[in-house]
C-alpha cells in the first residue's frame, strides 16, 4: 500500500496525537465538538492504560448481571459485544423507551445487579427517563458515566459515533462478557495488533469511493449481528449524511451484510493465527470509525458529530401533531398509497415508534416494495433518530412514515409517542405520523 493511500489515516492519527499542522490540522478541526477534538478513538492506548481505567470499577466487574442505560452509538457498540462475547449473558442493553423492554432487562435479575447510564452529557432525554424508570420501578440507582468517566484517557475524549472499541463503557462491558480482565487483555492486545492496518485499509478504501455516487453499500461480515449493524449505520449516516453543500450531490450509505456490485468490503488485515471473536469485533468497530473519518478528512465533512438532531429535540416541549389512526391491516397500504401521491418523494422509511406493532412490521420492506414505487426501508424508532435521522432530515426525496405508539399513562410511552410526533414534525411535509388502531371509519382511513 503506497504512501499516498495511507496519507489520510496518517494525518488522523497525527491530529490524534495532538499535531495541528497540515492535513492533520485538518482532520482535527473535522473531528471538533464543543471545541475540542474527539479523536481518542483513533490512536488506541496500551493495554496497561486500558486495564488502570477500569481497575476502580471492580466492583461493577464482579456483578452477575449489569444493565446499561444509553442510547445511539454507546447502546449499539454495547449490544454487539453482547450479541457476540456473552455467552453467561451477563449484559443487558436498554435504549428504548418501551416499559416491556425495560421491564424484560431486570426479569430474573440476581441480587447483584448493577445499573450503569452513559450519557456524555448526562442530559440525554431517553437515558435520563430510562435510568429514572430503573431506578423508581426496580430500586436500582444508576451508575453514570459521563463527560471524562467515558474516554479512557480524559486527555483524549471520544464521542458516541466511534464509542466502540476505545471508551469505558465499551471495554467494561467487553471484560464483563470474557469474564475478567486477563481474557479482554488478549483480545486487546490482539486489536492493537491489527489497529494500524485497518486505518491504512479505510484511507485507501475511501479513496475507491466514487465522489458522486447516488448510493454507497459497506458490506460488513456474514454473521455480522443487529448491534454491530446498527454501530455502524450510525457511525456512517449521522458522521456523514447531510453535510455537503446543497449544490452537490451527496450518497446515501447502506450498512448490511449481502454482498453487492460496487460496494466496499469491510476487510479485517491479514493476521497470523486465530482472532478471538472480541478482537474481530473490536476490529470491525474501529474499520468503520477510520473510514468515516477518512471519507470526512478526504471530502471536508465534519465526521465527529451531529448537529441536525436538534431540529426535533427543539420540538419536544412545544404542541405535536396526532397521528391519525389506521387500522393495522390497512397500514402498509395506507402507507404506500401516500408515498404514491407524492412524486417529488423518491424512497421512504417505515419508522415504528410502537413496540406492539413492531413484530408485524419488520419484515415489511417486500410487501412494500409491491405497493408502491421507490425503496423502502423500516426501521424501529426511536433507534432510527439515534443512526438515520441525521442523513434523513435534509434529503429532500425520502419521505417518512412513523407509526406512534398508542395513548398511555406510562411516561415512557409518552415520552417515546413525543419523540414520534415531534420527529414527523421537524420534517414537516415529507411526513406521514400514524397510530395503528383496531377499526377506523373510511374517513379517517383517507391519506392526510
Amino acid at each position: 500500500m503506497n504512501r499516498r493511500g495511507t496519507a489520510l489515516w496518517d494525518a488522523v492519527c497525527a491530529a490524534a496525537a495532538g499535531h495541528r499542522r497540515g492535513t492533520a490540522g485538518a482532520a482535527a478541526e473535522l473531528a471538533t465538538v464543543d471545541g475540542v477534538p474527539r479523536l481518542g478513538w483513533a490512536a488506541p492506548p496500551p493495554w496497561r492504560a486500558v486495564r488502570r481505567a477500569l481497575l476502580p470499577f471492580g466492583d461493577l466487574l464482579r456483578a452477575d448481571r449489569v444493565v446499561f442505560v444509553g442510547t445511539g452509538g454507546w447502546a449499539f457498540g454495547l449490544r454487539a459485544v453482547a450479541e457476540t462475547a456473552d455467552p453467561a449473558g451477563r449484559l443487558r442493553i436498554v435504549d428504548r423507551l418501551d416499559p416491556a423492554a425495560v421491564a424484560e432487562a431486570l426479569n430474573d435479575a440476581p441480587a447483584a445487579t448493577v445499573v450503569v447510564a452513559v450519557s456524555e452529557s448526562g442530559r440525554t432525554t431517553e437515558t435520563a427517563l430510562l435510568a429514572e424508570a430503573l431506578r423508581d420501578r426496580f430500586a436500582l440507582a444508576p451508575r453514570w458515566l459521563r463527560g471524562a468517566d467515558i474516554p479512557i484517557d480524559p486527555r483524549r475524549p471520544t464521542v458516541a459515533l466511534f464509542g466502540a472499541p476505545v471508551s469505558r463503557p465499551f471495554l467494561l462491558a467487553a471484560a464483563l462478557a470474557g469474564g475478567d480482565l486477563s481474557a479482554l487483555g488478549e483480545a486487546y492486545r490482539g486489536f492493537l495488533g491489527l489497529a494500524w492496518a485497518t486505518g491504512r485499509w479505510a484511507a485507501a478504501a475511501s479513496r475507491r469511493i466514487p465522489e458522486t455516487p447516488s448510493r454507497v453499500r459497506l458490506v460488513l461480515p456474514h454473521g455480522s449481528g443487529a448491534g454491530l449493524v446498527l454501530f455502524v449505520l450510525q457511525s456512517i449516516r449521522q458522521g456523514l449524511g447531510g453535510k455537503v453543500a446543497s449544490t452537490r450531490e451527496e450518497p446515501w450509505w447502506e450498512v448490511g451484510t449481502a454482498p453487492a456490485e460496487g460496494a466496499v468490503t469491510l476487510r479485517l488485515p491479514a493476521p497470523r493465527g486465530r482472532v478471538p471473536t472480541l478482537t474481530r469485533l473490536m476490529t470491525h468497530c474501529h474499520a468503520a470509525a477510520a473510514l468515516v473519518a477518512c471519507v470526512g478528512l478526504q471530502r471536508g465533512i465534519r465526521f465527529a458529530d451531529h448537529p441536525a438532531v436538534r431540529h426535533y429535540k427543539e420540538l419536544l416541549g412545544g404542541a405535536l401533531p396526532d397521528p391519525l389512526p389506521v387500522p393495522a391491516g390497512e397500514l402498509l397500504p395506507h402507507a404506500a398509497a401516500w408515498l404514491r401521491r407524492r412524486p417529488e418523494l423518491a424512497r421512504a422509511h417505515l419508522v415504528c415508534y410502537d413496540p406492539a406493532a413492531w413484530p408485524r412490521l419488520a419484515g415489511a420492506v417486500p410487501r412494500l416494495a409491491t405497493l408502491s414505487r421507490g425503496g423502502w426501508e423500516v426501521h424501529r424508532g426511536s433507534t432510527w433518530n439515534h443512526h438515520s435521522y441525521q442523513a434523513a432530515y435534509p434529503a429532500a426525496d425520502l419521505g417518512v412514515v412513523a407509526i406512534a405508539p398508542p395513548a398511555a399513562l406510562d411516561p415512557l410511552t409518552r415520552a417515546q409517542a413525543n419523540i414520534a410526533a415531534a420527529t414527523c414534525a421537524s420534517l414537516g411535509e415529507r411526513a406521514l405520523l400514524l397510530r395503528l388502531a383496531p377499526a377506523v371509519g373510511a374517513g379517517e382511513a383517507r391519506a392526510s
